[in-house]
């Protein structure tokens, strides 16, 4: 089941005020309120900072079948690409290449065709300016369960919202696929910490030197958790 949406930023405040019911549901790793963000282990790097919005500019979240993920690989992987340029800790070491973020998505398609993965993206007046992505692919025994992965706002479109936007979108297909928790991590000490606490989840503890920055520095991750 696929969501497309789409939103005139203008009618978001600068506070996060939701004026639009389906603003207000829908998050595994990723910015300051006021800065940008680095996710822990394999997951997320984005802002979730507001900056004045252009009257003009349109941002739409929607998940992506494998057809449009193909059309849109070159895309996705330029925002991996800047992602872990700018030292995001999301599974990968720098140097990092466009073609191996490319290959990366390559392998989501695949996941995506089989059912096992949900992959959204968001459009900044049509140009692909962020991701995340909802593991579906758990053990029997956790049928009810998603994960959230790879939180990815380009350096370009932070500060606008898009991260809360991809994170909101990312529960609500989460539930329409039967999931009734959601479990995530973030770099311990990174403003995305005060993003989830925003969006409503619940802390759960740290895990020290869970992961390494793309530069081979070590970091502690945050876990979370939320129910749907």
């Amino acid at each position: 089941m696929s969501a497309y949406r789409h939103f005139d930023m203008n009618r978001v405040s600068h506070e996060h005020r939701r004026t639009d019911p389906c603003m207000s549901c829908c998050g595994w790793r990723d910015a300051d309120p006021l800065e940008a963000v680095s996710p822990a282990g394999s997951n997320q790097w984005v802002d979730a900072s507001l900056d004045p919005m252009s009257e003009t500019e349109q941002i739409e979240v929607r998940r992506l079948d494998v057809t449009e993920v193909h059309a849109q690989l070159d895309g996705l992987a330029a925002v991996l690409h800047d992602c872990v340029a700018g030292g995001a800790s999301v599974s990968y070491m720098a140097p990092f290449s466009h073609e191996q973020a490319r290959g990366a998505f390559e392998a989501v398609a695949a996941d995506v065709e089989q059912g096992h993965r949900l992959l959204l993206a968001a459009f900044a007046n049509g140009d692909l300016v962020g991701t995340v992505q909802v593991n579906l692919a758990l053990p029997p025994n956790q049928p009810h369960r998603g994960e959230i992965a790879k939180l990815l706002v380009h350096r370009s479109a932070r500060r606008r919202g898009i991260a809360q936007l991809l994170m909101e979108h990312a529960e609500a297909e989460a539930r329409a696929e039967g999931k009734t928790l959601l479990v995530l991590d973030t770099v311990t000490g990174d403003a995305a910490e005060r993003l989830y606490a925003l969006l409503g989840w619940t802390r759960v503890g740290v895990i020290p030197g869970y992961a390494l920055y793309p530069d081979g520095r070590l970091c502690d991750t945050t876990v979370f958790w939320k129910a749907l």
